[in-house]
């Protein structure tokens, strides 16, 4: 489903999300990029993620370091740590290889997105029913109590502070896998989502809605438009005055280049002369047959 508390969602007029990688390869950063453009660029809302070059000195919302355990801050509190990571991603989950460690991979990634977009875990929804066995959850995460009650309890302060303002939804990317023994009513079990469900799409639709991106894009581009109408003229005059005449004597058979792109071609036996150049090319034509 998707939900978060409202306080740490982005602003009505951030439309971009700037992500810089603090380490890593070239392939991990890849798979990240293509992960996150594959599945949220798809949604329409008005968030984007822009993926910083090593180069660019741009200010960034969003800073990931590639370490051992994934996780993120939600939404806006990333601000209040300026400089430092604001997700941390595992791209080599222990004890998985192949086609499993791929789509463990793609489930962390989305999911630490999601926070990232201020999401919260849906096993916190108020109409889950799970009752939780901290003991089992503790052993199997590796976690100390606080840790996995943080993760899993509904009664925490950002489920409270939440908009659960759709129904419980166990195929969520926020939704953690609950396998057998993980809670005491022991029938509940819910596999690992590897793609944001439709639940989820819809949310951040409604959290971001998409009507301003579309408005400021396409202002940009006719402002664009019409400053390359209004300089064209001018840029074409200046290129005019700015190439010299070229002097070329052609002899049959031939081919010279031209100053500024382009060049003159005499056909065998001088029957006919090829002109190709660009309209800010002025040449002087003298033919000896």
């Amino acid at each position: 489903m998707g939900a978060g508390p409202p306080a740490d969602f982005w602003p009505p007029d951030k439309h971009v999300l700037n992500v810089r990688f603090l380490n890593g390869t070239e392939d991990q950063q890849r798979t990240v990029i293509s992960l996150v453009k594959k599945h949220y660029h798809s949604i329409p809302m008005r968030i984007r993620f822009k993926f910083l070059s090593e180069w660019d000195s741009s200010p960034s919302d969003i800073r990931i370091s590639f370490a051992d355990e994934s996780k993120a801050y939600i939404g806006r509190q990333a601000e209040r740590h300026p400089g430092q990571p604001t997700m941390w991603l595992n791209m080599h989950p222990r004890r998985l290889t192949g086609d499993d460690a791929r789509k463990k991979v793609q489930a962390d990634v989305l999911h630490e997105f999601g926070h990232a977009l201020g999401l919260i875990h849906e096993q916190k929804h108020p109409h889950c029913t799970s009752r939780w066995n901290y003991s089992r959850l503790m052993e199997r995460h590796q976690w100390e109590y606080d840790v996995v009650r943080r993760n899993y309890a509904a009664s925490t302060a950002s489920a409270a502070n939440a908009e659960w303002d759709r129904p419980y939804d166990p195929k969520s990317i926020m939704h953690y896998p609950i396998v057998k023994g993980d809670t005491q009513n022991m029938g509940t079990e819910v596999p690992e989502n590897y793609v944001l469900s439709d639940g989820d799409k819809e949310a951040l639709a409604q959290i971001y809605p998409s009507t301003a991106v579309v408005k400021q894009d396409f202002t940009v581009r006719k402002e664009e438009k019409k400053k390359k109408k209004e300089k064209k003229p001018k840029e074409s005059t200046k290129k005019d005055k700015k190439h010299k005449q070229q002097e070329v004597t052609l002899v049959s058979g031939n081919r010279f280049a031209l100053v500024g792109g382009g060049y003159v071609q005499v056909s065998s036996g001088g029957a006919s002369v090829t002109i190709c150049g660009s309209g800010n090319v002025v040449t002087s034509i003298s033919i000896r047959l």
